[in-house]
């Protein structure tokens, strides 16, 4: 409805500048020119937006952002709307149809005159001589006539006439109004603005004709006499068109003021207000002024939550530039309903231009929204304060250069719960280790429990093994690597590029677990080459996804460097000498193996 609106206003503002200011002109061409785009545009222009910029500030009032939009609340009732416009659907899909029908039985019809006569092609143009009681038309180079109708001085002045229609190509004009008129066949201003249109090409035509004749008078007097009810096809040029009293009146009127061209450029100042009138939208952003930046300034922690948006985002970077720790919100992606699913904090110092990653906190295997989190600058303003909000409390995280833990604050895992067992719940984060020796501070305070997993990234661009060196705030906790019991020292002395998770387990969980071995805490780390023959596979990495063969009913296909292969095989090789692991599922594997392929495929490359 919009669309249809505009489209009027402007078919109007066309109209209205010909009729009043150009019509009694005798630009003819310019005019036709001015008809023809005039049409174009007011049919374009409604889709062209201009955006403004409108200023907000951003709410920082107390931790929180306030989002910048609200939901839209519905005002009419959906069944209502449905059946309503339901109606007008069909109403306009009928008057279509009638009118393209039309069309196409005129088009036809003069496609019928065209094959069914002689035709004698003479100066670049196709005569047709008919019997048929129609007026002398033109269809492109076509020219249709019927040499009864006229006496010969009257005949070559209407062919001439014909000629300058199809010279010129105002079929084209003709039928592209005609295109128009079909499918806005309900706007009323189309109708008049076609009639405006084929006006003006006779005029064009009449111009020209006189011209090139001795005997306006005669030709003038040869208009009148057309002025009968001879059956006429809309889609041509007809030498009787349009009203025959302002055709004679523009043949006598005197050729106009080259100067007065300048009334072409009166629609343009009309069509600049139409444009800043109804054409704008507004597009708003956050202010920059000094307003903004005190609020940002006094801002001392920042609530980032999955409705946080990247407006904000980005002005939580912008708190943080001039301190001693840069910070970077990496890959954000958002879901459907524009919740944040996936973010990584990263920072760099600023006399280091390469960022490094410091905390996923996205759940790439549910597809989630992230947990909210605080932003702070630490107390000393070397590093950024984390701090996710959990329901035991706030854990948190110091971030600097050498990432130093006191609590980590990982995203929630939810795991399913049996009728007969209900399973511990499980807090899992990625620790990104810096190869500089990286210092993991555990709290084995035996009256707190807690099930923590640390995954391990190592950097891998840095040549230095990475290593992790575990204290305590208590007593030294029990150690067990990869089920079994364990010193310190060797834990302290493990290569942290092999570790694979850490779990840290305290208080009743322990003491359940371990007795009273585990009074003071119990360090569980899985090495990558156990994790990978305890779940009977390597972790598998496609382009895009982690999955690990327990995705895929067994019994597997499995194929070693192009080679059918056994699982035994495949328990056998080294997980540090495999280049490559593909797994295909069912579909795939079905595709490309047949029934072999029925519970899917394993493809190993070894380097």
């Amino acid at each position: 409805m919009d669309y249809i609106v505009k489209a009027n206003v402007l078919l109007i503002i066309f109209i209205l500048c010909y009729k009043l200011f150009l019509q009694n002109d005798t630009f003819y061409q310019a005019n036709r020119f001015f008809l023809f785009f005039g049409l174009v545009l007011s049919l374009t222009t409604p889709f062209i937006i201009i955006p403004i910029d409108v200023e907000m500030i951003a709410n920082t009032n107390g931790l929180h952002f306030a989002a910048f939009n609200t939901l839209s609340q519905e005002t009419e009732s959906v069944s209502k709307a449905f059946s309503f416009f339901t109606i007008l659907k069909w109403i306009y899909s009928a008057g279509v149809l009638f009118f393209l029908i039309q069309f196409l039985i005129e088009l036809v019809s003069v496609f019928k005159i065209i094959k069914t006569h002689n035709t004698l092609k003479e100066e670049g143009f196709t005569f047709i001589k008919t019997d048929n009681n129609y007026t002398a038309f033109s269809f492109f180079k076509y020219i249709v006539y019927n040499p009864n109708h006229f006496k010969n001085q009257e005949l070559t002045s209407i062919l001439l006439h014909e000629k300058i229609h199809a010279k010129h190509c105002h079929s084209i004009d003709v039928l592209f109004v005609k295109l128009i008129s079909i499918f806005f066949w309900f706007n009323p201003m189309v109708w008049v603005y076609k009639k405006l249109l084929h006006q003006n090409l006779e005029f064009i035509a009449d111009d020209i004709t006189a011209s090139q004749i001795e005997n306006t008078s005669s030709y003038q007097n040869l208009l009148l006499k057309t002025f009968l009810s001879n059956p006429q096809l809309t889609v041509v040029n007809t030498f009787y068109n349009s009203s025959i009293k302002k055709r004679i009146i523009m043949l006598q009127k005197s050729k106009s003021n080259p100067v007065s061209a300048f009334k072409f450029a009166i629609v343009l100042p009309f069509l600049a207000l139409f444009l800043m009138s109804f054409n704008t939208e507004d597009v708003y952003v956050l202010s920059k002024t000094d307003q903004t930046t005190k609020l940002l300034s006094d801002q001392k922690e920042f609530l980032v939550t999955p409705n946080t948006s990247d407006d904000e985002l980005s002005i939580i970077e912008d708190y943080f530039k001039p301190t001693e720790r840069i910070l970077k919100f990496k890959t954000v992606k958002r879901n459907t309903n524009n919740e944040i699913t996936h973010l990584i904090l990263a920072s760099r110092s600023p006399s280091n231009k390469t960022l490094i990653d410091h905390l996923n906190m996205s759940d790439d295997a549910s597809k989630e929204p992230i947990k909210s989190f605080k932003l702070a600058l630490s107390d000393d303003g070397k590093g950024i304060k984390f701090a996710s909000l959990l329901p035991g409390g706030i854990e948190e995280l110091i971030i600097t250069e050498k990432v130093t833990v006191t609590k980590f604050s990982p995203n929630n895992e939810k795991q399913e719960t049996s009728s007969t067992e209900k399973k511990e719940k499980k807090e899992i984060i990625t620790y990104y280790l810096e190869n500089k020796g990286d210092d993991l501070k555990l709290d084995s305070k035996k009256e707190e429990n807690t099930n923590y997993t640390f995954k391990i990234n190592t950097a891998k661009h840095l040549s230095k093994k990475s290593k992790v060196k575990i204290t305590e705030t208590g007593e030294t906790p029990l150690y067990i690597i990869d089920d079994k019991e364990e010193t310190k020292e060797k834990a302290d002395h493990l290569n942290a590029e092999l570790i694979d998770s850490i779990n840290i387990l305290k208080g009743k969980q322990a003491l359940t677990k371990y007795g009273d071995k585990g009074i003071n805490g119990v360090v569980i780390i899985t090495t990558k080459t156990y994790a990978n023959k305890k779940n009977a596979s390597v972790f598998i990495t496609s382009s895009k996804t982690e999955i690990t063969p327990k995705d895929i009913k067994a019994p597997l296909l499995i194929f070693i460097n192009d080679k059918e292969s056994t699982q035994e095989q495949l328990d056998a090789i080294n997980p540090n000498s495999i280049e490559s692991v593909n797994v295909l599922k069912k579909e795939k594997a079905l595709s490309l193996y047949g029934k072999k392929g029925k519970n899917g495929a394993i493809i190993v490359k070894t380097k």
